[in-house]
């Protein structure tokens, strides 16, 4: 009894989306791949990329858009500040000539994490021998146009990390 057939092609697409961290501990290395889970085909990153893994080198909360013909689904990831705890070395050896720890500076790894900036380096008398502003600094332990091997300075660094916390650093640095 009836007069016409119709006929239904359904297609389901799987919704599911979901964001994983390839990498154990960001906070190692101030690093962290980030990968999407689904079986959905094109993907958009909150930092403008569009493969299924970035790498990112700063905390925060990263966003993903998926999508397959004319579905989308958003999935979300954070990455949480990290306790920021800065290694300085206390001796460097810019008269051995082996391109091996010539510089006082700070290691790349932890610059995203620092904004505001300043170091001072002083002679054991308190005169001020270095200073700079910029975090990417690299001292060879010059004072006045030579470099005086065996000698201890004591340096003061005020910066203020990516969350807007002051920290002070204080130590002494040993020409060798």
């Amino acid at each position: 009894g009836c007069d016409s057939t119709v006929t239904l092609h359904l297609t389901v697409v799987d919704t599911s989306v979901a964001i994983v961290s390839l990498t154990a501990d960001f906070c190692e290395e101030y690093s962290a791949e980030l990968s999407v889970e689904t079986n959905m085909t094109d993907y958009l990153w909150n930092t403008g990329e569009t493969s299924q893994t970035i790498t990112v080198n700063h905390p925060g909360t990263y966003m993903v858009t998926a999508t397959q013909d004319n579905c989308s689904v958003t999935s979300w990831y954070t990455i949480e500040n990290c306790e920021l705890n800065i290694y300085l070395p206390n001796a460097i050896t810019p008269s051995i000539s082996d391109g091996l720890n010539d510089y006082f500076c700070l290691h790349e790894k932890y610059l995203p994490m620092i904004e505001d900036f300043e170091i001072r380096i002083y002679t054991r008398w308190g005169e001020l021998i270095y200073y700079s502003d910029d975090k990417n600094f690299k001292w060879n332990g010059e004072y006045r146009g030579r470099i005086n091997r065996q000698i201890i300075y004591t340096y003061l660094i005020n910066f203020t990390d990516n969350r807007g916390i002051p920290h002070q650093l204080t130590g002494s640095i040993t020409v060798l």
